[in-house]
């Protein structure tokens, strides 16, 4: 299964349990543990669709309510843009506070899990699980649609000599600078912690998030009429995405 680089997702939120602002919010208080965000990567079995894969999320919030879980949010996402490289038909997004969060979620579905598991195997196979610790760059204060909501995912790799916190810091002041033009959206970095390939190459995926595809095409807009520059002037030196 290939990484993720440069590729879009409206996004559907399919269990709100815990806002993505709550979880957030706990990364100003360190040294807390970070948020961990998990990916499942899928790909539909022949004759079986997205309506197919959210008749059986709803099972999945059903056996979420019953089994106490109140600290994950589970996001679904499809590809927008894409190319002949990608292997899988929908993202399932899962956000927990901490790892202990997500292991204590994880214990229970393992031990009742089990039928609402093989209905998602009878949609699809994941071929990838893979984890993240999180860390928030910029929280505008409107968050996405829930409905609408975009993300764009970059591989990006610390150049020789630099650090991630630099390019942290670096991804905060583009922010700053892209605020300023009119394009207010949400990013972060993940950091990955396991179920990688044996040959990914990047320290981090920088996610941004847009309320909806028409702020998408403004954000590129303010990109492309010299975001790209300052960017690369802030973060070209310190890592390549």
């Amino acid at each position: 299964m290939r990484t993720l680089k440069s590729v879009i997702f409206p996004a559907f939120v399919v269990a709100s349990i815990v806002g993505v602002g709550e979880v957030a919010a706990q990364q100003a208080q360190p040294p807390q543990p970070r948020p961990i965000v998990e990916l499942f990567a899928c790909k539909f079995n022949n004759g079986k669709n997205m309506d197919d894969f959210l008749a059986v999320s709803k099972r999945w919030n059903a056996w979420a309510d019953q089994n106490g879980i109140k600290d994950y949010t589970a996001i679904i996402m499809t590809p927008y843009y894409y190319s002949p490289d990608l292997e899988y038909d929908v993202l399932w997004l899962g956000v927990s506070a901490n790892a202990t969060m997500m292991a204590m979620g994880d214990t229970k579905w393992l031990a009742t899990g089990k039928q609402v598991q093989a209905a998602f195997d009878q949609v699809g196979k994941c071929a990838a699980h893979s984890a993240y610790a999180a860390v928030d760059v910029h929280q505008p204060p409107q968050q996405p649609n829930p409905t609408e909501g975009v993300a764009l995912f970059r591989d990006c790799k610390v150049r020789e000599g630099r650090t991630a916190p630099e390019a942290i810091a670096a991804m905060r002041e583009w922010s700053e600078y892209m605020k300023g033009r009119g394009s207010d959206v949400f990013s972060a970095v993940l950091f990955p912690l396991a179920g990688q390939t044996d040959d990914y190459d990047y320290n981090y995926k920088a996610v941004y998030g847009f309320r909806s595809m028409d702020d998408y095409g403004k954000a590129t807009d303010a990109y492309t009429s010299g975001g790209a520059q300052r960017g690369n002037e802030l973060m070209g030196r310190i890592a390549q995405c």
